[in-house]
């Protein structure tokens, strides 16, 4: 194995592992959803695998891979993070 160790090693239960399946394989799943599924289970995978590896694979940049990877570890969620600034004044 090259390079330091992961710090964020993603290890999914067989139950999160199936979710992130059937969501990467549905069709009216957000794209968005089903790239950071894939993602974490080709880390899931290939846990002795680089983010460059598993993102020439995926067709994303390693960058990615490594937010969404650190992103799981923390929050075990693929949903996006709250966005910053003033809420809504009036309801659509």
């Amino acid at each position: 194995m090259r390079g330091r160790k992961k710090t964020y090693v993603v290890a999914l239960q067989p139950a999160e592992r199936e979710d992130l399946r059937r969501l990467a394989a549905a069709h009216k799943t957000p794209q968005a959803h089903v790239r950071r599924a894939r993602i974490l289970l080709a880390c899931d995978a290939q846990p002795e695998a680089g983010d460059k590896q598993i993102a020439s694979t995926l067709g994303c940049s390693p960058e990615t891979v490594r937010k969404w990877r650190k992103r799981w570890v923390e929050t075990r969620s693929i949903t996006d993070a709250p966005r910053t600034g003033r809420p809504r004044a009036f309801s659509p």
